[in-house]
């Protein structure tokens, strides 16, 4: 018998953001109503539920993270701490419950004080059972309240098997999806005491941890940042939320990339699938805001007063703006609300560990990997991606526009798998590793813009000569610009060539 992951499936739970306007249709949904005789309706029971959150003058326990609140039923009144924000050490992803530290039937001496009331949720809470099911769904329905500002509100709870698939159809019919903060820290939010956010930016790894861990962590992270940055995103004020959804976005890909072997299984790749089509949506807009505020800005002010170049900028930035309408559309659809679940499900159920390759030697190396010291992943991890970027060897002078380009991906793919895990090497070599790799990477973007830019320019529609002729001047003033690049890319190779890796 082969030594395969034996790990039982967790129980899993979501808590989900259901949009007030769409009750109506969650009581309406067959999943709730089974296939008894006569369409027996499944068993409804709603009572009064209120939740009341304390804290220091100060915002101690927010400033913590924490949220302590009394929780009012039917059944009395109890004390409940709970992780607000997640944990800087916690695979928590949205849509994961938030982590209960303690719960009690008096306040306990040892919490902070005074403490007082900062916000309140007074509503009803709704056991929606379906018949013959192991799924259990509640329903939370009211109001958040604070001292000036009250907002309706609905949470939907699923817990059991088939949770995940539930949510995920569920989230195809109406406004259900993976809410990008917890319920006790959208209510202090709506009070003005803004809790601890979670940490944006690239996740950092641990070398206590395992492959499976790291991965999941990794998801958890990055998800987060992802459904932080998506509401201002879907605005599309400013251009910073589509970057560092798309820079999140990015570094998620390459996770796959760089786990996969060990993490491999279907609900990975429907993940894969839905994370490419987002980058469908997130790629045009950021495209034209980096040419309208780049090279296009500067082309204008180069040749102010010049009609086919305006009337060329003109339509970039129309072409901007339907970039951002299209992703506004997107962030609406079913498609990103069961994205947000699909990666809250990786996460929780770690489907990896219960799928076994047909092979029994895979499925051996298969467990193996997951079970695998993170460190010596790491290091082996970093290696390979280091000699993808080096192969071409020390002179690059005879190399192609083309081959350059293939240099800055495997660049920036090591950059990434950089980021994960250099926290587990701390030292000066890691960090002139982080500057001498950034280097290369920014001049080989410089020379990688000329195509960027005819790629754009071929987008925008025009026959005429005056087209041609604003098109021609866009892309010699870019190519001009970037007439050094060569010189840079090639010192800052021998710079970067030379230096220890920080892994060995």
């Amino acid at each position: 018998m082969p030594d395969t992951p034996s790990h039982d499936a967790p129980p899993f739970s979501l808590e989900l953001s259901l949009a007030p306007d769409d009750v109506a249709l969650l009581l309406r949904q067959p999943e709730l109503r089974g296939s008894l005789p006569r369409r027996r309706a499944m068993n409804s029971k709603a009572a009064r539920f209120s939740l009341i959150w304390h804290d220091t003058p100060q915002g101690d326990l927010a400033a913590a993270g924490l949220s302590l609140a009394q929780r009012h039923t039917a059944s009395g009144m109890r004390w409940r701490l709970e992780q607000m924000v997640p944990d800087t050490e916690a695979a928590s992803p949205p849509g994961a419950p938030c982590a209960l530290l303690s719960e009690h039937e008096q306040a306990d001496p040892a919490w902070p004080a005074p403490l007082l009331p900062v916000a309140a949720f007074d509503g009803q809470h709704h056991s929606l059972t379906p018949p013959e099911a192991a799924i259990s769904v509640t329903l939370l329905q009211g109001a958040l309240r604070a001292v000036a500002a009250q907002r309706a509100i609905c949470r939907v709870l699923l817990n059991g098997e088939g949770s995940a698939a539930l949510a995920m159809q569920w989230a195809g019919r109406m406004r259900l999806e993976a809410p990008a903060t917890s319920l006790a820290a959208e209510a202090f939010a709506l009070s003005g005491r803004n809790p601890a956010m979670r940490r944006l930016g690239a996740p950092s790894l641990r070398p206590n941890q395992t492959v499976d861990d790291g991965f999941a962590f990794i998801v958890a992270h990055l998800a987060g940042v992802i459904l932080h940055y998506a509401p201002a995103a879907r605005l599309g004020l400013v251009p910073e939320p589509v970057h560092q959804m798309r820079v999140a976005l990015r570094r998620l890909r390459s996770a796959i990339l760089l786990f996969r072997r060990a993490v491999s299984c279907p609900d990975l790749d429907d993940a894969t699938l839905r994370l490419k089509e987002m980058g469908r949506f997130l790629g045009p807009p950021r495209d034209w805001d980096v040419f309208t505020s780049g090279a296009g800005r500067d082309v204008g002010r180069a040749f102010d007063g010049d009609k086919p170049v305006a009337a060329l900028l003109d339509a970039a930035e129309r072409r901007r703006l339907k970039g951002y309408a299209d992703l506004a559309a997107y962030l609406e659809s079913p498609a990103w609300r069961q994205l947000g679940i699909a990666l809250a499900h990786l996460v929780e159920v770690r489907p990896w560990r219960h799928f076994i390759p047909e092979a029994p030697d895979q499925a051996v190396r298969h467990a193996e990997l997951q079970r695998a010291a993170l460190a010596d992943f790491a290091s082996r991890a970093l290696q390979r991606r280091l000699d993808a970027v080096t192969e071409p060897g020390p002179d690059l002078s005879g190399l192609s526009i083309e081959q350059l380009h293939d240099i800055r991906l495997h660049s920036k793919r090591l950059r990434y798998a950089t980021e994960f895990f250099a926290p587990m090497f701390p030292g000066g070599t890691t960090r002139r590793f982080l500057r001498r790799m950034m280097a290369l990477q920014e001049h080989l973007g410089h020379l990688n813009d000329g195509a960027v830019a005819a790629t754009l320019m071929a987008e925008l529609p025009g026959r005429s000569t005056a087209h041609h002729y604003a098109v021609g001047v866009v892309r010699g003033f870019v190519a001009a610009n970037a007439a050094g690049s060569r010189r840079k890319i090639e010192r800052t190779w021998q710079r970067f060539l030379r230096q220890n890796s920080f892994w060995n």
